[in-house]
């Protein structure tokens, strides 16, 4: 099982996923996250300049975009391993889950959490477009979360007081 920790503090992002076993996380990984994106079907994702970031009012990060072509908003959390969104969300996006595809794989700050995993085809978010993106489908999440599935495609993140700066690598 694939635990990925999903958290939200009011000034400081998620720290790493709680993984039992490296070996047994990489084999069960349905994302496929070690595996090298094919350049075939991946659009470069770096913007051509750094993107900065305030913090909103709760001390947190958040950035507008576009997933599946829809207009949506995400928390930046550099701590989760992939883009999380919640079970409503993912309808207004288009992606289908099934009852039947979600399983108690997330850790968060309340207990665990059931989740599915999905692809979103494309996100488009700091000057950039990013297709096949791994993700998870977590019901009882409130918020969508920009994890690390979409940041490394981005570039470097980096935290300068109290922006953030989003930069080619």
């Amino acid at each position: 099982m694939v635990l990925v920790a999903l958290a939200l503090t009011a000034r400081h992002p998620v720290r790493a996923p709680i993984v039992a076993d490296e070996a047994q996380a990489a084999s069960a990984n349905p994302w496929a996250l070690n595996a090298m994106p094919d350049p075939s079907t991946t659009i470069p994702a770096a913007p051509r300049t750094p993107r900065v970031l305030s913090r909103d009012g709760s001390g947190q990060f958040n950035i507008d975009g576009f997933a599946n072509g829809r207009q949506t908003r995400f928390l930046i959390d550099t701590g989760a391993d992939l883009v999380a969104i919640p079970t409503a969300e993912a309808e207004r996006l288009g992606i289908t889950v099934h009852d039947g595809d979600f399983r108690p794989m997330l850790r968060t700050a309340s207990g665990t959490a059931d989740g599915a995993p999905v692809t979103i085809d494309r996100i488009e978010v700091a000057g950039a477009t990013l297709t096949h993106v791994p993700a998870v489908v977590v019901r009882g999440l409130e918020t969508n979360l920009l994890g690390q599935s979409a940041l490394k495609q981005l570039g470097r993140v980096e935290l300068r007081g109290d922006a953030m700066v989003i930069a080619p690598s």
